[in-house]
């Protein structure tokens, strides 16, 4: 059996997601779902310009656009999650534990924002489409 094609569109808020959006409407190209990842952190004026867009797209579509929230804000991450290591570092050591709470800062090799805030949340979204759709 032959799935269904699932056309998803990946919407930042910035002006190139915001530009390709509206490209695809005004030129009649199929969206199936808009999706929106609210880190929690987000300018007061970001969710305006959302806001702004999602009521301009009605007159090209009738989905709107689907917020996403990660399962804990972003100062959870970076303060509060317990963190583990498998083997005493100085910092530790000095601490008297082998754990301290928080990533801190994201960074090249420490990812953790993108990962738990945008794509974790999408990737759960997105599962229960997994069997209709392709």
């Amino acid at each position: 059996m032959t799935k269904k094609e699932l056309r998803v569109v990946s919407f930042s808020g910035g002006k190139d997601s915001t530009a390709l959006l509206l490209r695809m409407l005004e030129s009649g190209m199929p969206v199936d779902i808009i999706l929106y990842n609210d880190t929690g952190l987000e300018f007061p004026q970001m969710t305006e310009h959302i806001d702004k867009v999602e009521q301009y797209i009605k007159k090209y579509t009738d989905i709107g656009i689907t917020r996403l929230k990660p399962e804990h804000p972003f100062e959870f991450y970076f303060y509060d999650v317990p963190i583990h290591h498998r083997k005493q570092t100085e910092f530790n050591k000095r601490l008297g534990t082998d754990s301290h709470n928080g990533f801190s800062w994201p960074g090249p090799k420490m990812r953790w924002c993108t990962d738990r805030l945008k794509t974790r949340p999408r990737t759960k979204f997105l599962r229960e489409y997994r069997n209709e759709y392709s």
